[in-house]
Order: structure tokens, then sequence, then C-alpha cells
């Protein structure tokens, strides 16, 4: 499912009982109108806009049994270490060195090593969130619209 669309924004997140996180994102569609994009001055492109439209899809992925998620307002700005969840450049399963510099305590090694708990890191355009859970994420295509009225920084494809 996150392969299908070009880019992802984050759109939402709530944690849900018993200990499962759900983070939905809605899809960025590129345009096929091209325009030029100052940088300090500089005159780039052309590029492509990407967009939310009425015809973004959202998306909810679920995490079950969460230990530990943060969230981190960075954009995508490059392909972490780690294992992609099928064929996809957004949701990636962590190895245990990388998530444990960002992470890791006594308590998070002891459940990593008692309960099994994996770590998952997501990119969308505005947020990564990290996050150690006990299971692969779920992702289910939901039938809600983006919410259009969130301001979201310019987002460009060559």
């Amino acid at each position: 499912m996150l392969t299908t669309a070009s880019t992802w924004f984050f759109e939402g997140m709530f944690f849900k009982h018993p200990g499962n996180l759900a983070v939905r994102l809605a899809e960025g569609i590129v345009s096929d109108q091209t325009e030029a994009v100052d940088v300090d001055g500089t005159e780039l492109g052309p590029y492509r806009p990407v967009l939310l439209t009425h015809r973004s899809r959202v998306v909810e992925i679920v995490f079950d049994h969460v230990w530990r998620y943060e969230v981190t307002r960075e954009g995508r700005e490059r392909a972490p270490e780690g294992r992609r969840l099928g064929v996809s450049d957004f949701l990636y399963e962590l190895p245990d060195d990388e998530f444990d510099q960002l992470f890791d305590t006594p308590m998070m090694q002891a459940d990593r090593e008692s309960f099994g708990v994996r770590r998952w890191f997501l990119w969308t355009e505005d947020f990564a969130l990290y996050v150690a859970g006990r299971s692969e994420p779920t992702v289910c295509l939901t039938r809600d619209a983006p919410d259009l009225s969130v301001e979201r920084g310019a987002t460009y494809f060559a």
C-alpha cells in the first residue's frame, strides 16, 4: 500500500488500548504542472509540486503492543539503514544498534530480550516516527479524506 504513492504526509496519530499506536498518513500527489522554486534569490527547477487533494488517499498504520515511540519533526532527507517493510521507502525495521543509539535503556534491553520487541522507523515528508513494538505493523487504506485545512510545507519532485 505505501509503495503505491509518490510520498506521504503525516496526518495524525492516536494511542489505542491496549498499547496499539495508530498513525494516519495522507498521500502526496505529484502535480502535472511545473514551477520554478526560489531559494535565497536563486531560481531552481522546474519542479513539480506535491499536493494533498480531495483525491489523496489516507492510510492507517497500526503498531501492536507498543513499548515506546518518538515523533520528530524532520522531513525525508535520507534513507535510513534497515530492512524495508515490503518494498516501501517509508517504513523500515531498524537494526538493534541504530535504534539503541537513540532510545535504548536497560529496561528496553530487558524488554527486547524477554518479549521480542522490534524497532520500526517511519518517514513522512514532515515527520519521522520511531516505534518499538512486538509485531510487524499493519497498513490499511481508510475511506477518510485528508485534512486539507492543515498548513504544510512545500514539497517538490524533480
